[in-house]
């Protein structure tokens, strides 16, 4: 039985590339917790060629993240 996960929304405060690994760390609005949100390198790169941007530049942006895919949000999806 797959288990159910809690969707969790919060700001980006870091992305670290370890090879073919890349971590991307939400911050929860909710409870201050740390959410690692890992990905293998590819669909990692096609995420950042798909949103236009740098892995940095994720930095500060806000997300939604349910335990398989992460969202970015706009202003207008708060």
């Amino acid at each position: 039985m797959a288990q159910a996960h809690k969707t969790t929304t919060g700001e980006i405060y870091d992305v670290q590339d370890h090879g073919n690994i890349v971590l991307v760390f939400l911050l929860a609005d909710e409870d201050q917790q740390v959410i690692l949100v890992p990905f293998d390198h590819r669909p990692f790169t096609w995420l950042i060629q798909g949103e236009g941007c740098e892995a940095s530049d994720l930095i500060g942006r806000r997300a939604e993240y349910n335990g398989d895919t992460i969202t970015f949000l706009n202003e207008d999806d708060e």
